[in-house]
């Protein structure tokens, strides 16, 4: 450590640098060696592979994504590390086996403050083989392109500690989503904003409501103006579309509503819009305000498309789960540290033939 007291030996570090440069690429070329021999067992060397798990692969690993009717989507992985992984926790002679477990946490998603649109992403725990990364995702189809209700997002990733990126597509609001990578399932859930009736006295906060159906042809831009009306034997809550009220513009209605109750509005003139809320305190007649369910945009005011942000880290975990994720994009069967059947420990240098015992 250099501590000021003599001149940088700029010579030295050049040289140590370089060594550390060739040791870096060295053990890199022996994993890809020993992945190489790996694939070739599981899927060349005659029937070895298909012998041992008696199913016959072409890959280690395929991923494929698998879209819902509503937008969801998930994803159908196959090939032998899938396979051995199943056969590892089902294993009935010699009992489960496992290896430990690769702790990766994603972090609640951060909305840019120049968005038009918002909404909220909890913190999830993503699959064990995803990457210690930065998930950027971009508003691609929004409510100016008329898309307003099924807004959807592209991503962009860098994978921290490699010069490596990749993108993909398909995060729809409200919809669980499971990406490339082992990233979610999360959902890309709405934030509501609720303006009039300031101290929550007719209808509670806006934190409390959920809707369904919202679009840009029943909302006013995902805008839904909302009124309060006292019926005697209960009140009306009513939701338009536009600021005039007309009858016409009228998407969702409940009736027979009472106080600190929760409530479902349904919809009108076929609009296919609900919106479920609840009642305040003291409903107030004539009271009305507006509900925002803040559709995302492609162009926002700033001239660029609304952007979150998913951080992925890696919180702890075994070497061989660790070295899996890192050359074949797959896992096996794990338990936390500690509880794992096969040995951390085994891929240290000089143990690695110990597992094929």
């Amino acid at each position: 450590m250099w501590d000021g007291t003599a001149d940088k030996d700029v010579r030295s570090r050049e040289e140590f640098v370089a060594a550390a440069e060739l040791v870096a690429e060295q053990l890199r070329e022996a994993k890809l060696t020993m992945l190489e021999a790996f694939t070739a067992f599981a899927t060349r060397l005659g029937s070895r592979g298909a012998d041992f798990l008696q199913a016959t692969h072409s890959s280690l690993v395929s991923d494929t994504p698998v879209r819902g009717g509503s937008g969801s989507v998930s994803r159908r992985r196959t090939g032998f590390l899938v396979d051995l992984a199943r056969s590892m926790k089902a294993e009935s002679v010699a009992g489960e086996q496992s290896i430990a477990q690769r702790v990766v946490k994603a972090q609640a998603a951060v909305f840019a403050p120049t968005n038009g649109g918002r909404g909220k992403i909890a913190a999830h725990a993503p699959r064990e083989f995803c990457p210690a990364a930065r998930w950027t995702f971009k508003c691609a189809r929004g409510q100016d392109t008329g898309h307003g209700g099924a807004e959807e997002f592209q991503c962009t990733v860098k994978v921290l500690g490699e010069d490596r990126q990749f993108s993909f597509g398909g995060v729809r609001i409200k919809q669980s989503f499971s990406g490339p990578e082992g990233i979610g399932p999360f959902v890309l859930e709405r934030f509501y904003t609720k303006t009039g009736d300031a101290n929550h006295r007719s209808l509670s906060k806006a934190n409390s409501v959920s809707t369904s159906g919202e679009r840009s042809g029943n909302t006013e831009a995902g805008l839904l103006h909302w009124e309060v009306r006292d019926r005697g034997a209960g009140f009306e809550v009513s939701f338009y579309r536009s600021a005039g009220k007309a009858e016409g513009d009228l998407v969702a209605r409940a009736e027979g509503v009472v106080a600190n109750a929760a409530f479902q509005a349904t919809e009108r003139n076929a609009s296919g819009l609900t919106v479920n809320w609840a009642a305040g305190p003291q409903p107030k007649d004539g009271e009305a305000g507006a509900l925002n369910c803040n559709f995302f945009l492609v162009e926002n005011r700033g001239g660029v498309p609304d952007e979150f942000v998913i951080e992925t880290v890696v919180a702890g975990g075994g070497r061989v789960q660790a070295l899996l994720a890192e050359l074949t994009g797959g896992s096996l069967h794990s338990k936390p540290a500690g509880q794992e059947t096969v040995p951390d420990d085994l891929l240290l240098a000089g143990n690695v033939l110990s597992l094929l015992e």
